[in-house]
């Protein structure tokens, strides 16, 4: 089998698995923004996959399979960061970054739909999207290190998330060189490399969905190292925010955000994370899921219910996040707890 038969096939298998990765995220039972983000992004980068698959197979392809990859393709620069700004809460933050690359980009779609009505050859087309990808993932790396840095104290699944954009941008950039060149089987090289990125990318976010929690406490405690809680009356502040969890449950939201407790409080989300940690002692998460243990413990003693629907109802978004949580704080199962009150 000759490598660009080899690679054909590769990119086109990986299509397909995306393709499967989406239907996945369809049938969900409990979907949040960023699943719904990075649905939309998958299916969009699994057609890219198998249009681009029928095209190296056969490189006389029709205009309009061309015109499909070249779509496809371009519309990876907004979803790509719509997705990661989703996955590390920071949409409402880099509202500026985003709205720049989607401005980018509707002008790469319209000046490269000018040329192939001219009649320009593909090469300086495609070279212009690599381009604009390069750039746009430049800037997404950019303005993580800005949020994450410094690099060396992050979390370990923080810092590998990190690494994976690195390594895109650094791949794009090879991409758009061997485009220029006309050098595919480099080119077809890195796309497989990039599609595995993206693969370790999204099984990180659905394997071990507490790593992008990680990275949202990150960021909250970069931002709330440069903020005060100067006007801040700390104790009314203690009182609404226990207020919330105590009363109107607000803990049981599995998509519960810095920025929300800060609206309903009336502070900015990093000042939320700084007064959190500084009064309570702990992060966002670990207070939050404090309340949220609380609540399981009780309806794993006083309800028949089943574990995974008491740890919905707790407000976790997974059932191993909910098991290692509670081992955390307990000391044990959530099996184990519930036979020790209830001999069941």
């Amino acid at each position: 089998m000759s490598l660009q038969v080899f690679i054909k096939y590769f990119i086109y298998a990986y299509g397909i698995v995306f393709s499967h990765v989406v239907f996945m995220i369809l049938f969900m039972s409990k979907k949040r923004t960023f699943h719904f983000i990075s649905g939309i992004f998958l299916a969009d980068f699994s057609i890219m996959c198998v249009l681009g698959g029928m095209c190296i197979r056969s490189p006389r392809v029709g205009i309009p399979l061309t015109i499909g990859v070249f779509l496809t393709m371009t519309f990876i620069a907004p979803l790509g960061t719509l997705l990661v700004f989703s996955s590390l809460n920071i949409r409402e933050r880099g509202r500026f970054l985003l709205l720049f690359v989607t401005a980018g980009t509707v002008c790469v779609l319209v000046s490269g739909m000018i040329f192939i009505h001219a009649g320009l050859a593909w090469r300086p087309v495609f070279s212009m999207v690599y381009g604009w990808l390069f750039i746009t993932f430049s800037l997404v790396a950019v303005f993580l290190h800005m949020h994450l840095r410094p690099i060396k104290t992050m979390p370990p699944g923080v810092r590998v998330y990190y690494a994976l954009v690195c390594l895109d941008v650094v791949l794009v950039g090879g991409m758009c060189l061997f485009q220029i060149l006309d050098f595919y089987k480099g080119l077809y090289i890195l796309w497989m490399l990039i599609i595995l990125s993206i693969m370790g990318m999204v099984f990180i976010a659905y394997r071990f969905p507490e790593t992008y929690r990680l990275v949202e406490v990150r960021v909250a405690k970069t931002r709330y190292e440069r903020s005060r809680l100067n006007g801040v009356d700390i104790q009314k502040t203690f009182h609404l925010i226990e207020s919330l969890m105590k009363n109107e449950k607000l803990f049981q939201n599995g998509d519960l955000t810095l920025s929300e407790v800060g609206n309903r409080v009336g502070i900015t989300p990093s000042q939320v994370s700084e007064f959190i940690n500084q009064n309570m002692g702990k992060s966002f998460s670990a207070y939050v899921n404090g309340f949220r243990i609380d609540h399981a413990k009780k309806k794993l003693i006083e309800t028949d219910h089943s574990i995974i629907r008491i740890a919905f109802d707790s407000g976790f978004n997974s059932k191993s996040a909910f098991n290692r949580e509670f081992r955390n704080i307990t000391g044990k199962s959530p099996t184990e707890y519930r036979s020790d009150f209830t001999g069941v």
